[in-house]
């Protein structure tokens, strides 16, 4: 079971980087892919099946940019309904991963395309619906886990432990990442404020230049 997950989990990289790819941003899909490929949370990938839960978002997002920007409607179909199918199934995974739709709508606004959405939704629904006809409804076995949760592990580990317990984890697995991205989008937001202020500043400069004021009082005084 172990190397199953290491195996499946390997694969979200390839995932990752391909998704930025199609949406135009293979620059920063070649940047990202030492810190993909060899950052901390490459541990994860061995000991966890959250490990596994993110290959199968990452597919799942990687189908839903090409339904957004192929112009083939059959493979813009099919790609949505399979793009649809793994966010399904990601949603069946863990209860927390309904999240994922705020990636989903960002791959979409990426692309200005919202044709893949009637097709996604259709596949993920299908998911959902098909494990509520064998048995198990997703909507109703929530509140049981919460009142298990509260009345069994939460009394040694409360809402606080997992909310600095996952900052921790992040921190820890990602800060390669964000300190990496955060420093270029920096150094890119200064560059472009400085560009766009650049002509404003240069116009103010040449009409406060002795040589422009001169030709300015030369004029007046005709």
């Amino acid at each position: 079971m172990g190397l199953v997950v290491t195996l499946l989990a390997a694969t979200a990289a390839l995932a990752v980087m391909a998704t930025a790819r199609r949406l135009g941003a293979e620059q920063f899909a070649r940047r990202a892919a030492p810190f993909l490929t060899a950052g901390p949370a490459a541990i994860w990938m061995c000991v966890s099946a959250d490990a596994m839960f993110a290959a199968v978002a990452a597919w799942a997002t990687l189908l839903l940019a090409v339904s957004a920007t192929t112009r083939r409607v059959a493979l813009q179909t099919l790609a949505g309904l399979a793009s649809g199918v793994l966010y399904g199934c990601c949603v069946m995974l863990s209860y927390g991963l309904p999240l994922l739709g705020v990636l989903a709508v960002t791959v979409l606004v990426l692309a200005r395309a919202w044709r893949p959405l009637p097709w996604a939704l259709a596949g993920a629904v299908a998911v959902v619906v098909a494990f509520a006809a064998l048995g198990f409804a997703w909507w109703e076995a929530l509140p049981v886990l919460q009142e298990r949760h509260w009345a069994g592990i939460a009394r040694h580990r409360p809402g606080a432990y997992w909310t600095w317990a996952d900052l921790a984890a992040v921190s820890i697995s990602a800060v390669p990442w964000v300190g990496a991205g955060l420093g270029v989008a920096s150094v890119d937001a200064f560059r472009r404020s400085t560009e766009r202020g650049a002509p404003g500043r240069r116009a103010v400069a040449l009409s406060r230049s002795p040589a422009r004021r001169c030709a300015s009082r030369r004029r007046c005084r005709r």
